[in-house]
């Protein structure tokens, strides 16, 4: 928070304070391995050890960023013949474990199929409605509103039901239902290829848009249809994508 004052007039200038990212303040040493199969695009190590390269195809699981770095040992020395490497000289170092980051680009393929009919058959209302009310008391149902059955051929149904205090000095239990019809119309909606074909890619579009992560590029995109019984169209949508597939996983103390 800042204040300027100028002469009678003093401006506050307030600014959101921004929290430091939990992944960061976590600096348990780990490494960083693919969530997914791919084929490895490009790599930029932050901290750690690059395990894989450009041009390298990754399974699920498989390590990318080493966090344990594995440094060169000093005091070795190359004699002349008969002259023995003297040990004692010799500094042998642990591995360093630390937090591996980086990005791991890779591109990864998608894969997502939704059918649509040709000839669908929807619900229309008509706008037309019976009502029900009744009370149900000691075992038995009195009508309060409208007439009992259903006069429509299809239709929607709602029921909801309240209880009531208990009526009388003998404290009869009492239940209020009511019951509401809506009469509905089957409609036939006819289709060509062209409209459930694009209709079908939409909805895989929009199926595939919930799964990419942020930050993902699509690289190319193929629609196969395929037709099932004449009524029915499948469409199925294969997506190139690059993106980032590296996950940190912490390493397991001994």
């Amino acid at each position: 928070m800042g204040v300027e004052i100028r002469g009678t007039r003093a401006t506050i200038e307030i600014v959101e304070k921004i929290l430091p990212d939990k992944s960061r303040s976590d600096r348990r040493p780990g490494n960083m391995v693919a969530v997914k199969d791919g084929i490895i695009e490009e790599i930029l190590v932050l901290s750690g050890e690059a395990k894989v390269a450009q041009g390298d195809t990754v399974r699920k699981g498989d390590l990318l960023i080493s966090g344990t770095i594995y440094p060169e040992e000093e005091g070795e020395s190359q004699g002349g013949e008969g002259e023995e490497l003297n040990n004692d000289k010799q500094q042998k170092k642990e591995p360093l474990q630390v937090r591996a980051r980086g990005i791991v680009r890779a591109r990864v393929w998608y894969e997502v199929e939704k059918e649509m009919s040709l000839v669908e058959e929807k619900d229309r209302m008509t706008g037309r409605k019976r009502e029900l009310l009744i009370l149900h008391l000691a075992g038995k149902e009195i009508v309060l509103k409208g007439k009992k059955g259903n006069p429509y051929k299809h239709y929607r149904y709602r029921k909801k039901s309240w209880k009531l205090p208990k009526v009388g000095k003998i404290g009869l239990p009492a239940q209020l239902v009511s019951e509401t019809y809506w009469e509905v119309e089957k409609e036939k909606i006819y289709r060509s290829m062209t409209e459930a074909r694009n209709i079908a890619v939409d909805r895989a579009e929009a199926d595939l848009k919930g799964r990419l992560k942020p930050g993902t590029k699509i690289m190319d995109k193929k629609v196969n249809i395929k037709s099932l019984e004449e009524k029915r169209i499948r469409a199925v949508l294969i997506v190139e994508a690059l993106e980032d597939i590296a996950r940190f996983v912490p390493i397991k103390e001994n």
